[in-house]
């Protein structure tokens, strides 16, 4: 989380560790809200391949008060309490979980063991707080499991809470799956006139049709200087017209908009015609593939 509270991470597959006896069961490490559990940290790749296991005791797991406290410190911030009832439900004994996705996608949360309440909260890394106003919350029926599908947005902050409604709580199972979003493809349809000189061809006219958000950068090389335009739904160049290509140049068009497979054109000039190449562009970046994903 933050406040300077070292966080644990969870990895593609993690086991609580040997369980304390029945009678004293040792509080999990993410019982208390900044000692959460990290799928991800910030920045980092969320996984989208594995499913992420974590396997715990909550029977020693608590409510805090004051979700800032612990935070690690002499003297903890003010915060609010734990909320603990979702949609006339109480449940308590909770524990923590964050995670931050680097794409847009959904996550799907799979609880088992005893009958027990999912919150999703985003929060902020600046204040720390969970955003209640826009949580998520599921309790679907009083069987010992659980299940949220939900998307969530890349850039943004998130922290489950797990609490038990059997009082008491105990061993519990929480499994997770991100299912990211695949990029939109961009197409583009392009015109192109020239007439034939002495060795290669003369430009008369560019056109480009794609999305409205995309943006078109046109490339000549040496022979014209590098032009983009993301205004219109179709794009044209009036200061290509009149330029001079010889045969071997190449003129490039890449459509790219965030996050977005992109497209690229090329134009190979030969002596009096021209050779046309597609290719496309995968997010990001500007090399031609012949396939992208």
């Amino acid at each position: 989380m933050v406040l300077g509270v070292a966080v644990a991470s969870l990895a593609v597959l993690i086991w609580g560790g040997a369980l304390a006896p029945a009678s004293t069961p040792a509080p999990p490490v993410n019982d208390a809200y900044l000692n959460s559990l990290e799928l991800n940290a910030p920045g980092t790749k969320l996984n989208d391949t594995d499913t992420l296991k974590d396997v715990r005791n909550t029977a020693s797991a608590t409510v805090q008060t004051n979700i800032f406290d612990p935070c690690g410190r002499a003297a903890c911030p003010n915060g609010p309490a734990e909320v603990t009832s979702c949609r006339g439900v109480n449940y308590g004994n909770t524990v923590w979980y964050d995670f931050s996705p680097n794409v847009n996608g959904n996550i799907e949360i799979r609880t088992s063991g005893y009958d027990n309440v999912i919150t999703l909260y985003p929060f902020s890394l600046k204040t720390a707080l969970p955003n209640a106003g826009k949580s998520i919350c599921v309790h679907a029926n009083d069987f010992p499991s659980e299940q949220m599908l939900t998307p969530v947005q890349k850039g943004q902050n998130y922290t489950v809470q797990i609490g038990s409604v059997s009082a008491g709580g105990g061993p519990l199972e929480v499994l997770f799956d991100f299912f990211a979003t695949p990029p939109h493809r961009l197409t583009a349809q392009t015109t192109l006139k020239a007439k034939q000189i002495s060795n290669g061809l003369q430009l008369l006219g560019l056109s480009v049709m794609t999305a409205r958000a995309a943006k078109v950068t046109v490339s000549c090389g040496r022979f014209c200087p590098s032009q983009s335009k993301s205004d219109h739904a179709t794009e044209s160049f009036p200061n290509l017209n009149g330029v001079q290509m010889p045969a071997g140049s190449n003129l490039q068009i890449f459509v790219t908009a965030p996050h977005s497979i992109g497209a690229y054109i090329e134009y190979g000039i030969l002596n009096g015609n021209f050779t046309k190449t597609t290719r496309c562009l995968e997010p990001g970046s500007r090399k031609p593939r012949k396939t992208c994903h």
